[in-house]
C-alpha cells in the first residue's frame, strides 16, 4: 500500500507560504541572520504534533557556543570508529562505517508500521546554499553542513545545540560541502577556500584551520574526511577547473600534513608515462576527489574514488591511459603509498566524464564454504563492479542504466553518450543489505550529445577561478537530452552473481543515499522532494512523504535510547538544478538546507 503522510501537504504550504515561520530564509546582507553578531539559529527546532492536529511550534533553544547544556563529547575514539558496523545508537561516518555498508541493525521500524512514521520535528539552516551533506550522529547530536554552516543538533528533537560560521578568507572555487567526519572531540571539515578546520564536538568552538589548497588554482574541498588513528583524509575537488589532483593525511590534532599521494602524477612519477610525452598536461589534469573513501581495517588500506582526466573531451595532448584518474586506489592508511589500484579497461581513455565515483561497500560473500572479502566500486560510467580484496580482480560488473557509445571517439561533430555527463552514481553510493544479502544500487538514467573541442582549453586570467565563472576544462558542447527523458532506478543485486533481484523505477534521477535496515526496510529519496521507504525483499514502495525539497544528499536512520528515527537531508541541488533548467525542466526550488527527523507515531 502506498502511503501518503498527511502531514507531507502541510510542510510544503509551510516551507512555501512561509506559515508559522518555516519560510525558507532568503541570503542577503540585510536578512541574513547570520550578519548580526547575535548569530540567530534560522528556522531550529520545529516540532511536529501528529495529524490531523498539526501544530508548529518553536522550541526554546541557542546556538552560541557555549550556551545550551551539552554532555561531554570527547569521542568516538577509534575503538567506536572501528565498530561503527554494528553501531545502531549513531551514525559515525558519512556512509555510516568505514566499511560503506549503509545499513543498520534497527527494526523498530518495519515493513509492519512503517505506514506509521510521521515526521517528528525539523531544522532550517539560515543560508542559501546546495543541500548534499551526509549527517554524521553521535550520542544524540546530528552534525551536518552547508558551504559555510557547521550544524550540530539534539537528533530526537532537532533543537540547537551550537552553530559555527566558516568565514572565508579568500575565494571559494565550489559551493558544495557534503560533510563532516568525527573523532576524538573534534569535527572535522573542508571549505571551498582550501583550508581543512577542526571543530570542539561540544561546543562548536575552533580548535585549528589549515589553509591546505589553493581556490586561486581551482582547489577546494568538498568531500566528508575521513579520521582514522591519528589522521584526516582528505583530497580537493576541483577537476573541471583544472586542478592537479591528490590525497592527503593530516595530523588530527593540528591538521599539519603527514603524507600526500598524487592522483595525477608529477613527471618524474612512472604513472607520467601514461598521459604522452607533453608533461605540461599534468599541470592542470584533473583527477579530482569529491565522494567519500572507504577503510579496510583488517588490511589498513584507504580506498580513494578518483575523478576523470581533464580537459573533459579535448585529448590530444593527452593520450593514454591517464593514470590514476577514474581509478580506484588502495593506499596504505598510516603512509599514503600505493598498494594496488584497479583501473577499469573501458576507462584506458576516458571522454565521457565518467569519474569513478564510489569505493564499497566492503563485505564478503561465501562461495563453496569461504568466505570471499570483496569491494563494490562505481562511477558515472553507470556500471557496477565487484573486486576481489586479496587477488584485486574483478568478479563481475553489471549495467545499471542503458549505455550507448560507451568506446566511441568524441569528436567536433558530436556523439550521443549513455549515460551522460550528470548521470551514473554520483556523490552517493550503494547499501549492502546484510539482512537480504543484496546490493542496492541507486543510478542516474540520462544521456547527453557530447561535442569535443578543437583547441586545448585556456583559462581567462581576468576571471575568478572557480564553477561559476569558468570550467573551462569542460571543453566543447555537452547537451543533455531533453529532461523529460531523465529517470533514476533503485536496483538490487545478488553480489554472489551480480543477478537483478528487483528493480524499482523512480520519477527522476537519483541523487539521494540508499539505506537499507533489519526492518526489511530500504530508505531513499527523489528528486522531486519525496522520501521514500521500500521493502527490500522486493522493492515495492511503501510509504512516502512530500519533504518540499529535492531529497539529494544523506539520509541516516540511529536509535539513541527508546526510539528509533531516521532524518532526510532535503533542499536544492544547485549545479544539477542548471542541467534541468538548460533541457526543458521546471526547477522547484526547495528552499535552504533542511533535516527532517522521522519517527513512528506512537499508538
Amino acid at each position: 500500500m502506498k502511503v501518503y503522510n498527511f502531514f507531507a501537504n502541510m510542510t510544503i504550504a509551510a516551507r512555501s507560504l512561509g506559515i508559522a515561520g518555516l519560510r525558507p530564509l532568503r541570503q542577503n546582507s540585510e536578512a541574513n541572520p547570520l550578519n548580526s553578531a547575535s548569530r540567530e539559529c534560522g528556522n531550529i527546532g520545529r516540532r511536529f504534533a501528529a495529524p490531523p492536529f498539526v501544530v508548529f511550534a518553536v522550541l526554546l533553544s541557542t546556538c552560541a557556543s557555549g550556551q545550551q547544556p551539552a554532555m561531554p563529547n570527547q569521542g568516538p575514539t577509534q575503538q567506536e570508529l572501528s565498530s561503527a558496523a554494528s553501531d545502531t545508537r549513531g551514525w559515525l561516518y558519512a556512509t555510516h562505517d568505514y566499511g560503506d555498508h549503509k545499513f543498520v541493525d534497527l527494526k523498530q521500524i518495519n515493513t509492519d508500521n512503517v505506514k506509521n512514521l510521521h515526521a517528528v520535528c525539523m531544522y532550517q539552516a539560515p543560508e542559501n546554499s546546495t543541500a548534499q551533506a551526509n549527517p554524521i550522529v553521535y550520542r544524540d547530536t546530528i552534525y551536518f553542513t552547508t558551504q559555510h554552516l557547521t550544524v550540530a543538533l539534539n537528533a530526537s528533537d532537532c533543537s540547537v545545540r551550537w552553530l559555527s560560521k566558516w568565514t572565508p578568507k579568500r575565494g571559494e572555487a565550489m559551493p558544495q560541502n557534503r560533510g563532516v567526519a568525527i573523532g576524538d572531540g573534534l569535527v572535522v571539515r573542508g571549505t571551498a577556500d582550501g583550508y581543512l578546520i577542526a571543530l570542539d564536538a561540544e561546543t562548536g568552538a575552533l580548535r585549528w584551520e589549515q589553509a591546505v589548497a589553493d581556490p586561486a588554482k581551482g582547489y577546494s574541498f568538498t568531500m566528508p574526511p575521513l579520521i582514522y588513528d591519528d589522521l584526516v583524509i582528505i583530497a580537493p575537488a576541483g577537476g573541471e577547473l583544472g586542478i592537479k589532483g591528490w590525497v592527503g593525511g593530516f595530523r588530527l590534532s593540528n591538521g599539519e600534513p603527514v603524507w600526500k599521494f598524487n592522483t595525477v602524477p608529477d613527471p618524474a612519477e612512472t604513472a607520467a608515462k601514461t598521459w604522452g610525452p607533453n608533461t605540461a598536461v599534468l599541470k592542470t589534469g584533473g583527477g579530482a576527489v569529491w565522494t567519500p573513501l572507504a577503510l579496510d581495517t583488517k588490511r589498513g588500506l584507504v580506498f580513494v574514488p578518483v575523478g576523470n582526466p581533464v580537459p573533459d573531451v579535448y585529448d590530444t595532448d593527452r593520450p593514454g591511459e591517464n593514470l590514476y584518474t577514474n581509478t580506484a586506489l588502495a593506499l596504505d592508511a598510516k603512509t599514503g603509498k600505493l598498494a594496488w589500484y584497479y583501473h577499469p579497461e573501458e576507462h584506458s581513455h576516458d571522454q565521457h566524464d565518467w569519474d569513478l565515483t564510489q569505493v564499497g561497500p566492503i563485505f564478503s560473500i561465501n562461495e563453496s564454504g569461504h568466505d570471499r572479502d570483496v569491494i563494490a566500486i562505481a562511477g558515472k560510467d553507470a556500471m557496477l563492479r565487484l573486486l576481489d580484496l586479496d587477488t584485486h580482480k574483478l568478479i563481475w560488473e553489471k549495467t545499471l542504466v542503458h549505455r550507448e557509445n560507451v568506446n566511441t571517439k568524441v569528436t567536433p561533430a558530436g556523439v550521443h553518450i549513455c549515460p551522460g555527463f550528470d548521470a551514473g552514481q554520483k556523490w552517493n553510493g550503494s547499501s549492502y543489505d546484510q539482512l537480504n544479502h543484496q546490493l542496492v544500487a541507486q543510478v542516474i538514467d540520462h544521456c547527453s550529445t557530447v561535442a569535443s573541442g578543437t583547441a586545448p582549453p585556456k583559462l581567462d586570467p581576468s576571471k575568478p577561478n572557480n564553477e561559476e565563472s569558468q570550467s573551462v576544462f569542460v571543453d566543447g558542447v555537452n547537451k543533455a537530452d531533453p529532461w523529460n527523458t531523465a529517470r533514476g532506478w533503485i536496483i538490487a543485486f545478488d553480489p554472489n552473481t551480480g543477478a537483478v533481484r528487483w528493480k524499482y523505477a523512480a520519477k527522476k534521477p537519483i541523487h539521494a543515499a540508499v539505506v537499507t535496515t533489519s526492518g526489511n526496510l530500504t530508505l531513499t529519496g527523489e528528486y522531486t522532494g519525496e522520501f521514500l521507504v521500500l521493502e527490500s525483499r522486493n522493492g515495492k514502495l511503501l510509504y512516502q512523504f512530500q519533504t518540499g525539497g529535492q531529497v539529494g544528499a544523506g539520509i541516516v536512520t540511529y536509535q539513541p535510547a527508546e526510539t528509533q528515527y531516521i532524518a532526510v537531508v532535503t533542499g536544492t541541488l544547485v549545479n544539477f538544478s542548471n542541467t534541468v533548467q538548460a533541457t526543458g525542466g521546471v526547477v522547484d526550488h526547495g528552499g535552504t538546507p533542511t533535516i527532517i527527523i522521522f519517527a513512528v507515531r506512537p499508538q
